[in-house]
């Protein structure tokens, strides 16, 4: 198919007098000091939510060596997986786990991590890792468990700062360049 239009150019060229140049040119440096204004504290964005983040992150790490420092680690059981339905009607699977402490008192615990398909099979043997001064305190040992939380908020967080100190350079840049 062919289309044709005839297109003119409505717009008309003149030369502007010095008046009305240093008219424009006065509007298109104000306009630039303006966004300029607006961009001054973009970085912040950036900077002050990743250091809460990352403070989170620090503070959700420290919890872990505490919890470590003050534990036992004993042998578990796998006793039942736990089905629960969130909001969105998603299933997971929760370790329900019995194990003793060193005193011989039997404990039963049920993880805080779930999953689907269950992680644990009915029956499994795991590390559990209990307060000394709580026994109900109580963790399978694994990775997921302790370090997955502070470590994703301290990636998180450290990729926001870095962000934010990287647009901040940007600005500067721009900035030095103009």
């Amino acid at each position: 198919m062919k289309f044709s239009k005839n297109i003119s150019n409505t717009s008309t060229s003149r030369v502007l007098s010095p008046e009305e140049a240093a008219k424009y040119e006065e509007a298109f440096r104000q306009n630039s000091q303006d966004m300029e204004k607006s961009f001054r504290y973009f970085h912040l964005y950036f900077i002050i939510p990743g250091l809460i983040i990352l403070i989170i992150g620090l503070m959700v790490l420290n919890n872990v060596f505490s919890f470590i420092r003050k534990s036992e680690t004993v042998k578990g059981k796998v006793i039942e997986n736990v089905l629960t339905t969130d909001s969105d009607e998603d299933n997971y699977y929760y370790p329900k786990v019995t194990f003793n402490t060193k005193t011989g008192e039997e404990i039963t615990f049920t993880g805080d991590i779930g999953s689907y398909p269950p992680d644990y099979t009915v029956g499994r043997t795991v590390e559990v890792l209990y307060n000394k001064e709580d026994q109900y305190d109580a963790k399978i040992k694994s990775f997921i468990s302790l370090w997955l939380l502070p470590l994703v908020l301290i990636g998180f967080g450290g990729i926001f700062v870095l962000a934010g100190f990287g647009a901040k350079s940007a600005r500067k840049e721009t900035n030095s360049i103009s």
